[in-house]
């Protein structure tokens, strides 16, 4: 089932809704409030330090590394299949059009999911591909020339992409169940091109992302036998490299 929808007001798309508790959301504010920085680059990968809670290995990171890489781990057939595009090297301002904003739900084999988008402004871009049930896919846009990407492929997932003020990029990829991933971009105005991808590959990973102006972050996570946890506070003109795996 695909809708689109071209305007400039607001303007929303869902589908039936599935309940999520909370909690979650508390525990990584809790994180990011009174657990200490772990490491003064955010290049991760499986030796570098991890903090273990529960069942859960948590990677925290707040500092620069010497370089961001948008689409980390993103395979060029991901993009084809989901977004219609070639590559993450071919996302970019030519895909806003004109003062319009652009909206695309695609659900395929998919029930009790739901997905959201809002448009506050112009020239926003939101895709959204679900495929699976039970999914929660919510993107939500306010400004101007923001662009979106978000596909879900498994059961169970939930994704949210929140952007403000102008010139944000997200792109958001899960594919497997239970995983959780959310995105917070918000722009001053002075260095637009802030870009944040997530790949994650297997089951029950989260990604937290709370990213302002001039920023570059790429996150891949992908494991079959451990889930993980990514929290990362990216501000200012840092540049944030993340890597790890099993």
């Amino acid at each position: 089932m695909e809708r689109n929808i071209k305007s400039d007001p607001v303007r929303y798309l869902e589908v039936v809704k599935v309940k999520r508790p909370p909690f979650f959301l508390i525990v990584l504010f809790l994180l990011i409030l009174l657990l200490p920085k772990v490491s003064s680059s955010v290049e991760l990968d499986g030796n570098k330090p991890r903090v273990f809670i529960g069942n859960s290995y948590f990677a925290l990171a707040s500092r620069p590394a010497e370089r961001g890489t948008f689409g980390e781990g993103i395979q060029d057939e991901y993009m084809v299949e989901f977004f219609n595009v070639e590559s993450v090297d071919d996302i970019g301002s030519d895909m806003l059009g004109n003062e319009l904003n652009h909206a695309k739900i695609d659900f395929n084999d998919s029930e009790y999911s739901w997905a959201l988008v809002v448009q506050e402004g112009n020239r926003n871009y939101a895709d959204v591909h679900v495929d699976g049930d039970g999914n929660l896919a919510v993107v939500k846009q306010f400004g101007y020339e923001n662009l979106a990407l978000l596909a879900q492929v498994g059961d169970g997932n939930i994704a949210k992409i929140l952007q403000y003020e102008n010139g944000n990029t997200a792109l958001v990829i899960q594919l497997g169940d239970e995983n959780y991933a959310k995105v917070i971009q918000e722009s001053s105005g002075l260095r637009l091109n802030n870009r944040v991808s997530i790949l994650q590959d297997g089951n029950n990973h989260k990604a937290f992302i709370l990213a302002g102006s001039g920023t570059d972050v790429g996150i891949s996570q992908v494991s079959s036998v451990q889930s993980n946890t990514m929290i990362v506070n990216a501000s200012g003109a840092m540049r944030i490299d993340i890597k790890h795996g099993n």
